[in-house]
């Protein structure tokens, strides 16, 4: 309320005989939240604290009543506790902020927090100025926030097919949902049904004292069963204990070394023009487990020699074709309808992880990789030529 002074005149005698004005009354409004700590759409823990910077103090008992947690899921909101004492001292101490100061809360919601759940803070009508009581806020004020998912353990590894072994010559893999003192990731161990368990290996120049993620790096033996064994107790750095340590020992299998055809100068390369008298260019190939399957093409017999196919290109504008061609097909994949496939091979039924160590079957576009698909087969002027054929006695695994 502004009430002007009975005594006060105006010196001016222009201003003509001076009228009492009548006294006028406005407000401000009831404390409002000026900021949020976290901020608003962060991720916050379990028992987070939030602290309220407001634009004037605020009555406590007005603040429990009307200040509520949403949680999604939960049919009903819950109360929310202002915290006081020794914890909103070191929060303030953290913040740099007194302890002292009414114009910071800091509070928290009744019950733990589930995970992954939507949560709202709701400052709603009705706080009062601490004050002030007849002053109280009218328009509500919310802040969503997201609950950090739950502190779990996943193996991941590189597979040529859904659900078969694991290649025993790309790394396999332990992530965390959320990071873990390095000293105790180093504890983990994958251990094979005989033989020594081994180790995960970090990156030397990484000093870093917690970790997210570990290796173990290639190559590993293949065709071997192997267990992935954790460290007893596990905790993140924040204290949770492991929520799905109950898949651990984790049963994994490697498989055999995975079939291989590969050009050494692979995706491009130059190659010689002129070879010593009498030979051709050589451009090295090596193979390793691909004899049957070229059988099984027709691209070999029994006893004979592998077969492959090669193709010179004159034109400049081929070239540049056939390098665009060649790059797009290294080490990618493509749709089945892109490669001109019937209708009734474009998709597939695979089983995707939902996260919670739960599948779900759905139906997706089927996937092939490049090295499935044969530019040279349908080109009608590519010449064949004919491979050594491989030592039907000679048991190593590489060919070149």
């Amino acid at each position: 309320v502004v009430q002007p002074r009975k005594a006060w005149q105006p010196t001016v005698a222009a201003a003509g005989p001076w009228v009492q004005p009548k006294p006028f009354a406005f407000q401000t409004g009831g404390p409002t939240v000026l900021s949020t700590w976290p901020s608003e759409g962060d991720t916050v823990e379990e028992d987070q604290h939030w602290v309220l910077q407001l634009s004037g103090p605020a009555q406590a008992d007005s603040v429990r009543r009307h200040l509520r947690c949403f949680v999604e899921g939960l049919g009903e909101s819950q109360s929310v506790s202002v915290v006081t004492g020794k914890d909103r001292a070191a929060v303030g101490m953290a913040h740099e902020l007194k302890d002292t100061d009414p114009h910071w809360l800091l509070v928290r919601c009744q019950r733990p927090l589930p995970h992954h759940a939507k949560v709202r803070l709701s400052w709603g009508a009705g706080i009062a100025a601490q004050n002030l009581p007849d002053v109280v806020t009218r328009q509500p004020q919310h802040f969503d926030f997201q609950v950090r998912p739950a502190f779990t353990a996943e193996f991941s590894c590189e597979r040529e097919k859904a659900k078969g072994p694991c290649l025993p010559l790309r790394p396999l893999t332990l992530n965390f949902s959320s990071p873990v003192p390095r000293e105790r990731a180093a504890q983990v161990r994958i251990a094979p049904d005989k033989g020594t368990p081994l180790s995960p290996r970090f990156d030397p120049d990484d000093k870093s004292t917690e970790v997210s993620s570990l290796s173990f790096v290639p190559p590993l033996p293949e065709s071997t069963a192997f267990k992935v064994l954790l460290p007893s107790k596990l905790q993140d750095m924040t204290g949770r204990s492991l929520a799905n340590a109950d898949m651990f020992p984790l049963g994994i299998r490697t498989g055999g070394m995975p079939p291989l055809a590969k050009f050494a100068t692979a995706p491009f390369g130059v190659i010689e023009l002129n070879a010593e008298p009498g030979q051709p260019p050589i451009l090295p190939l090596t193979t390793r487990h691909v004899e049957a399957q070229l059988q099984v093409l027709g691209l070999q017999r029994t006893g004979q020699a592998m077969t492959g196919r090669t193709r010179t290109l004159n034109q400049d504008l081929d070239i540049i074709q056939w390098m665009a061609k060649v790059q797009r097909h290294h080490e990618s994949s493509f749709d089945a309808q892109e490669l001109g496939l019937p209708a009734d091979q474009w998709h597939e039924w695979v089983d995707i992880d939902q996260g919670d160590g739960t599948f779900k079957r759905e139906k997706v576009l089927r996937r092939i990789g490049s090295r499935e698909v044969s530019l040279l087969r349908a080109e009608t002027s590519a010449k064949v030529l004919k491979l050594p054929a491989p030592d039907a006695q000679d048991t190593r695994p590489f060919e070149v």
